[in-house]
């Protein structure tokens, strides 16, 4: 009898350590370099430079003209890559500061989105 007892506490612990065993979880940090700090910031100047562009009104009729929906357009900026964000920022940088700025702010995004499109990054719904 008590070495019946003695099997059935061995099976009973057994089960419920395998169990308990599954359901703790360990935690992996790593040291965040400056680099990746910086790029991190970078992209978030860019995205706001970027969706400030978009948020003026000659923008935003330039591209409703062009077919392109504002609403999506800032959603597409947000999904683009570090590489794009950066490419998009730079020729922004480029445009005059008034006069034809949104015409060729709306033709250069239109051409980014367009060659996302063709690379298969986004996918119309």
């Amino acid at each position: 009898m008590m070495h019946s007892c003695l099997r059935r506490f061995v099976a009973v612990l057994a089960a419920v350590s395998m169990a308990v065993c599954g359901q703790f979880h360990t935690a992996a940090a790593a040291v965040i370099g400056t680099d990746a700090v910086v790029q991190l910031a970078d992209r978030a100047q860019a995205v706001s430079r970027i969706e400030a562009q978009l948020a003026r009104d000659d923008v935003r009729q330039a591209l409703i003209r062009f077919g392109v929906d504002p609403n999506e357009a800032k959603a597409r900026v947000s999904a683009l890559s570090d590489a794009e964000i950066a490419q998009l920022d730079r020729e922004l940088a480029k445009l005059p500061a008034g006069g034809d700025g949104g015409w060729t702010f709306a033709v250069i995004l239109l051409i980014v989105l367009v060659v996302l499109f063709a690379m298969g990054k986004l996918q119309y719904r």
